[in-house]
């Protein structure tokens, strides 16, 4: 025969005690060790073995305790095994299972790379999904810092996915963009929180990207466009001007051409 545990979360465990009884004439006694055993430890475990001193003749013991611990989702079963000295039922033979529920988060995808992005500037903005794979809800919850969390913060989180339950097979999404402080390559790790059902857990997601130094021009004073306006001058004199170049970029600025300032003089 078949016992069957109520539906059980992963990571979470349901217990039941057996009664084993003898309406023989003579002691019940067991063998082996453990007395009781099973064909599944991974999701099943004997907490109360049968008594070692056995059972005397029209006696009970409801002590043998068996725990259904599921450690992935789906129906799991396990042969119960007691070997004995009666006749006719040694060992004697049953079967427990159960049926294992659990919320499975998957970061999509799992890590991304945002490539060369030039320092003083911003990526575009990336759409990351959080989705339930699994067969019972979890819930997104924030944790003080927010649900989901950069190591570096050059790579910031810019909208954060909505907290509470989803439901399995549902979804949620969050942003991210990448601002490098530095050149060279950097990275981050996401790390999203959720609670299964069971406990606080949380998954992660691996970002990359390279700053570029890159040189800027700038003329103090003057946009690209503008025009310098010199003072009315008499024909034949001279006025000069002085302009101030600036490099505001993160590399240094060449100037090409000879000369690579044009002055054009009109008469």
């Amino acid at each position: 025969s078949t016992f069957t545990f109520p539906a059980t979360l992963v990571g979470a465990t349901n217990s039941q005690a057996f009664t084993i009884t003898n309406p023989g004439s003579a002691a019940l006694t067991f063998s082996g060790s453990p007395r009781v055993v099973l064909s599944d430890y991974t999701n099943f475990t004997v907490t109360t073995d049968a008594p070692v001193g056995g059972i005397a003749a029209g006696g009970s013991d409801n002590t043998t305790t068996i725990r259904f611990n599921p450690t992935s989702s789906g129906t799991k079963t396990a042969t119960v095994s007691i070997a004995n000295n009666t006749s006719g039922t040694n060992p004697y033979i049953f079967t427990v299972s159960g049926s294992a529920t659990g919320a499975v988060a998957v970061a999509d995808p799992s890590s991304y790379d945002f490539g060369n992005v030039n320092l003083g500037s911003s990526s575009s903005i990336v759409s990351f999904t959080i989705k339930n794979t699994g067969t019972a809800s979890l819930t997104l919850y924030d944790p003080g810092s927010g649900c989901v969390t950069s190591s570096n913060a050059e790579f910031a989180v810019v909208a954060q996915p909505t907290l509470g339950a989803v439901t399995a097979g549902a979804s949620q999404t969050f942003t991210a963009q990448f601002a490098p402080a530095n050149t060279g390559a950097r990275s981050s790790t996401l790390t999203i929180n959720y609670n299964d059902g069971v406990s606080n857990k949380t998954i992660t997601a691996s970002l990359q990207g390279t700053g570029v130094a890159v040189p800027l021009m700038s003329i103090t004073g003057y946009a690209v466009g503008s025009t310098f306006t010199f003072p009315a001058t008499l024909v034949g004199a001279t006025n000069s001007q002085a302009f101030t170049f600036t490099n505001p970029g993160s590399a240094a600025l060449p100037f090409s051409g000879s000369p690579p300032v044009f002055l054009i003089v009109y008469t």
